[in-house]
């Protein structure tokens, strides 16, 4: 009876807007998709950083980073239709978190209406971090983008077609950064937990099967960024070491034994991991960069694991990061100008010729962007992320009962803790890595204040194709 009732009720509603229901959502998700790019469109060219020339010479040339997978520049090849234009990689990239937010919310919501996914997506944009992140040349957004495919997957009714689609999506979002496949595995445990009888059933142990599959092939994304992980991990972990205080008092310690290139540096290590990585006056740029160091790099993580002294500082380092990274998302972080003479405006205009103009007419190239007096100017960005975070809590309270809504305002804490645990225990604490996570949470108070209007005694209808 119920099915029959959501069947008449789908035909009503397709009958009332005269397009078939495929048609119909895919029009939503595009819709939505539009929205979440609102700031590379009012930009006038989608938002750079200065990674985006490692990922542009890596996918239009083929060639694997050797501190990132390829993944992301052979994403920029594809989706730019080999050279002809960046738009369509924003526009992708939008229209996946647009598709993957319309499944989540409308097996959360009694009635998740295209309307409803509307107003999520503007809430968002101009409220929250979203389009800041989604609007961006760089994999940030797949980072959220991987968070809410897990949700999907682990939530009833997910038809056998959509599950192989957001696989799909879930493993290419993993294959993006040297990141993803331990935050997707993490997520996966948890979700596991969920569907144990100590939670309370709030994931189906029927749906263990799929979650073990989607850990291990999840793994298995390992396999495509193999080399840039070798070559590089050591040397983000001991950036992230320098900046948490545990390299100074090892090297204090170890270099009246032992003559490490790094001891050279002990009393002048840089108080930031990036500082320590990237800068021309850091060790690893004057010790002659990542080969010259990357050996070093490996014994000083071993032997500070072992040592019980050094775990303690690796322990209580690492929870300082994470609730220093908790705090840090505010859109803009190093969208500088990059001027004509840098790598980044040579391979835009090598790489992508047709749009050499657009970008010297951005407003970020002319310095009119100045993402960080929007955000102060817009202080109610703040106001809208903490009250998120109590209409979350709130809505936990009041929908303890709902295993949908649960797991949706559970899994968005886990994945906003676990992302700040991993870039500020093996990275470093930014405003870029958080700011990606923000926009999450308005997303989650949207849900939660329509659930709480929506009357219970309502037949709940997922959007079909």
């Amino acid at each position: 009876m119920v099915r029959m009732a959501r069947s008449s009720q789908r035909k009503e509603i397709g009958a009332r807007s005269g397009l078939s229901p495929m048609v119909r959502t895919s029009f939503i998700v595009i819709f939505g998709g539009f929205i979440l790019s609102s700031i590379a469109i009012w930009n006038g060219f989608p938002l750079v950083y200065s990674d985006t020339a490692t990922y542009l010479t890596s996918g239009f040339n083929w060639e694997t980073p050797f501190d990132r997978p390829i993944a992301y520049g052979v994403w920029l090849y594809l989706m730019s239709l080999g050279g002809f234009s960046l738009w369509p990689v924003i526009l992708t990239q939008s229209a996946l978190v647009s598709y993957a937010l319309y499944r989540m919310g409308s097996h959360c919501i009694s009635v998740y209406s295209p309307r409803v996914h509307l107003i999520a997506c503007a809430v968002v944009t101009f409220g929250s971090t979203a389009s800041w992140t989604a609007s961006m040349i760089m994999p940030d957004i797949f980072t959220p983008l991987l968070l809410v495919t897990w949700v999907i997957v682990a939530m009833e009714a997910v038809e056998k077609w959509e599950l192989v689609f957001v696989f799909f999506v879930n493993l290419v979002s993993c294959c993006m950064h040297l990141s993803h496949p331990l935050y997707s595995v993490i997520i996966g445990l948890f979700l596991l937990v969920c569907s144990l009888p100590i939670s309370g059933g709030i994931v189906h142990r029927e749906h263990r099967v799929r979650i073990l599959l989607l850990m291990c092939l999840s793994i298995l994304t390992l396999l495509t960024m193999g080399s840039s992980m070798a070559k590089s991990r050591s040397i983000f972990a001991v950036g992230a070491m320098s900046e948490n205080g545990v390299l100074k008092p090892f090297l204090d310690e170890e270099c009246v034994n032992v003559q490490y290139k790094l001891c050279a540096f002990k009393d002048s290590l840089p108080g930031h991991g990036y500082d320590f990585v990237w800068s021309e006056k850091g060790p690893v740029q004057k010790l002659g960069g990542f080969e010259h160091l990357r050996d070093e790099c490996d014994a000083i993580i071993l032997r500070t694991i072992l040592d019980g002294k050094y775990l303690r500082l690796h322990i209580i380092g690492s929870l300082m990061a994470t609730r220093r990274q908790l705090f840090l998302n505010a859109p803009g972080d190093g969208l500088g100008i990059f001027g004509v003479e840098t790598d980044l405006a040579k391979g835009i205009f090598g790489y992508v010729p047709s749009m050499q103009q657009a970008y010297l007419n951005s407003k970020q190239y002319s310095g009119r962007l100045r993402p960080e007096y929007w955000w102060w100017r817009l202080s109610w960005c703040d106001i809208v992320l903490y009250a998120s975070w109590l209409i979350a809590v709130v809505g936990a309270l009041l929908f303890r009962g709902n295993h949908q809504v649960i797991l949706l305002i559970v899994t968005v804490t886990i994945g906003f803790v676990v992302n700040a645990w991993i870039c500020g225990t093996f990275s470093n604490s930014i405003d870029r890595l958080g700011a990606k996570m923000a926009w999450l949470w308005p997303y989650v108070a949207v849900c939660v204040c329509f659930r709480f209007v929506t009357p219970v005694t309502s037949i709940r209808i997922r959007p079909e194709w």
